[in-house]
């Protein structure tokens, strides 16, 4: 009795097998795309978060390459500036020179008219002498 139970518990007729497997089928494929698109979805968001990060990089480079292009400009203003200052610094040395230079010019010209003046006055003193030894001799 035994033996036949199990007999008649193995003839399963095909039909409800074949029903059996494509539902566990059917699961296993829809699990299988419930998995296939949270994979997805983290692809994507990956993605998202990469093509962010590459435009925060960029960002930080372009306004890397902007403080550099105003620290050379800084730089330029600055050295620009430096020589200004000389140029300036060179022009009031020429400047107090050239007073300088006039300064001793007018004291030279001074001397020489006291002195022309000397001489003149020498001069009328030595002719007034020679007139007054002519009028003696």
């Amino acid at each position: 009795m035994a033996i036949k139970k199990a007999a008649t518990k193995k003839k399963v007729s095909t039909k409800s097998r074949l029903k059996k497997t494509s539902t566990k089928k059917k699961a296993a494929t829809k699990k299988k795309a419930v998995r296939r698109a949270a994979t997805k979805k983290k692809a994507v968001k990956r993605k998202v978060a990469k093509k962010k990060a590459v435009k925060k990089k960029a960002g930080a480079k372009k306004k890397a390459v902007k403080r550099k292009v105003a620290k050379k400009k800084a730089v330029k203003k600055k050295a620009g500036a430096k020589k200004k200052a000389v140029k300036r610094k060179v022009a009031k040395k020429k400047a107090v020179k050239k007073k300088a230079g006039a300064k001793k010019k007018a004291v030279k010209k001074a001397t020489r008219k006291a002195t022309s003046k000397k001489k003149a006055s020498t001069k009328k003193k030595a002719a007034a002498r020679r007139r007054t030894t002519k009028k003696k001799a």
